[in-house]
């Protein structure tokens, strides 16, 4: 009699303890198919961001490329303050070209 009683505990306790396994599987996969979906989501984003910083700084290189005076600022100077230094009156020349000096004050 106190062998059967044990027999009954055990078995419902392994049925609630398989219970217990499945669900775990089960939160598993969902938090497996989660995670995958995210890893997906941050690879998409980054291609994106990635192609677009490559496409600014292409067309900036084939501007600077196709300058002549800039190619030769840059092979007279090769102190990374000099270069800096180029890049900044380039960047400033080509945002300002064509306008007048009277319109860049501000009044």
């Amino acid at each position: 009699m106190f062998a059967a009683c044990r027999k009954k505990k055990a078995a419902a306790e392994l049925r609630e303890r398989k219970q217990n396994y499945k669900k775990s599987l089960d939160n598993l996969r969902d938090k497996q198919t989660q995670l995958e979906q995210v890893r997906s989501e941050r690879v998409r984003l980054f291609t994106g961001c990635f192609e677009h910083i490559s496409a600014e700084i292409d067309s900036i290189y084939k501007v600077r490329c196709t300058s002549g005076s800039y190619v030769f600022l840059m092979s007279c100077y090769s102190s990374p303050r000099s270069v800096n230094m180029i890049n900044l009156l380039f960047l400033l020349h080509n945002k300002f070209e064509g306008q007048r000096p009277e319109s860049l004050i501000a009044k």
